[in-house]
């Protein structure tokens, strides 16, 4: 609902949701035995989610991402006041919650806005979610009635082969029926979004999966009684939300 309503809203919970996101994933790290900054890294996703939002709300007439400069050097500062045993290692997995967790969120207000749109417009985001959860969802549900071969065992053996096609296949049929739910969106640009969106979200759910296994903790956290915490539901789009943000960039300069 937040995506629909209003911008300044779409901001409000999207930063709501990097925060809590970006939180549980320094909570992984910390249990590998790192030291993230975990305060440093929070205010850092803020200010990026909050500069990119103001550059296309407002608009504002430049927008230069120079921040990433002075937050790198400040972090490496930091190491030398504190009495960590891995400090370059602390310094690098700070960094890569910002690119792992705070710059996909942050991508999700370049899909409400140009390029993927010329005014606010939900609906590629809207298409995105649509995607995600059909083909989760389909897989969860083939590959635990019917799934026999593990799609990658070491990594998250209840993945199963069967779920898998079982989940592109209901997603492509949910894109195809759904067409007009989503006219800004051509039949071609629909197929090719939902390719996209299943492999990049199956690899972002194995990439989490390969973080909790690594820790060897079930849940990113306990925010969702019964389904873990926010990390868990987010993961799919950790990596489809760029993914489908440079595919309509390409796009659009072809």
């Amino acid at each position: 609902m937040a995506v629909v309503i209003h911008p300044l809203v779409f901001a409000g919970v999207f930063m709501i949701l990097l925060g809590i996101t970006l939180s549980e994933f320094y909570r992984i790290v910390a249990l590998a035995g790192y030291q993230p900054q975990r305060w440093f890294g929070l205010f850092s996703g803020m200010i990026l989610f909050i500069l990119t939002f103001l550059y296309l709300y407002l608009p504002v007439n430049h927008f230069i991402p120079i921040w990433i400069l002075p937050v790198i050097f400040t972090l490496l500062l930091i190491q030398l006041f504190k009495k960590t045993n891995h400090p370059i290692a602390d310094a690098a997995v700070t960094l890569l919650g910002l690119f792992y967790v705070a710059l996909p969120i942050t991508l999700t207000a370049g899909l409400v806005y140009p390029p993927a749109t010329s005014t606010f417009s939900p609906q590629i985001i809207l298409f995105l979610y649509m995607v995600i959860w059909i083909n989760d969802t389909g897989a969860y549900l083939i590959g635990s009635l019917a799934g026999r071969h593990p799609l990658w065992k070491r990594i998250s053996p209840a993945k199963t082969v069967e779920g898998v096609v079982a989940g592109v296949l209901l997603a492509y049929l949910a894109a195809f029926l759904t067409r007009s739910l989503f006219p800004e969106l051509t039949f071609q640009m629909r197929l090719i979004l939902t390719g996209v969106i299943i492999l990049f979200g199956t690899l972002g759910d194995l990439l989490e999966s390969m973080f909790k296994r690594r820790v060897q903790v079930k849940d990113s956290g306990k925010l969702i009684p019964g389904h873990g915490g926010l990390l868990d539901r987010l993961d799919s789009l950790l990596l489809a939300v760029p993914a489908v943000y440079f595919t309509l960039l390409i796009q659009q300069w072809l």
